[in-house]
């Protein structure tokens, strides 16, 4: 919801006013301050979301898993629906919710400093990396904002769903990395 209200209170900014440049300059520098930040923040998520991705397990594994060696001919049934009916549960990656949350709070910091950061001098229609930049920026939000469903899926659907989360993960890391590239090459 704050996201919306960001975009009105920068349209509201139309002209630049006396000093507004050198707030614009100090917003932009704190903004790719907190750019940097969110880089590291995803990256770190990601990669706690692939050591959860690759220790996904039943939760009643164990249990199971007993009941199969106790007895394999007579409990083989069981031990089957208890795996098919069980959610799906990470034993490593324990730190990945707290990076996610880390992550989405730098990249509201980054986007507010952006949208609340007085508006240029001259607006020109061409292509330049500043468009560039703004256009990646909607991909990686869209990946980003896509993630909490994402994650919710992965508790029923397992590997399946963890694998659209890591996709969708490394797409929005790969648009953010190449928006804060096109500035520098």
């Amino acid at each position: 919801m704050i996201f919306p209200f960001l975009i009105v209170v920068s349209q509201l900014q139309a002209a630049p006013a006396e000093g507004s440049l050198s707030t614009r300059r100090e917003m932009l520098q704190w903004h790719q301050i907190a750019g940097m930040a969110t880089w590291g923040f995803w990256l770190a998520t990601n990669l706690e979301g692939e050591k959860a991705l690759h220790s996904l397990r039943r939760t009643a594994e164990p249990t199971a898993n007993t009941l199969l060696l106790l007895n394999t001919q007579e409990n083989l049934l069981l031990y089957h629906t208890l795996m098919s009916r069980s959610e799906w549960k990470a034993t490593r990656g324990g730190g990945h919710r707290a990076l996610a949350g880390a992550t989405v709070g730098a990249y509201a910091l980054t986007g507010a400093l952006s949208l609340l950061a007085p508006s240029r001098v001259r607006e020109t229609d061409e292509f330049d990396t500043l468009s560039a930049h703004k256009l990646l920026a909607l991909l990686h939000f869209a990946a980003l904002a896509s993630m909490p469903s994402l994650g919710k899926r992965i508790e029923h659907g397992g590997p399946s769903a963890a694998r659209s989360m890591q996709r969708a993960g490394w797409a929005g890391f790969g648009a953010l990395r190449v928006s804060i590239a096109v500035f520098y090459f």
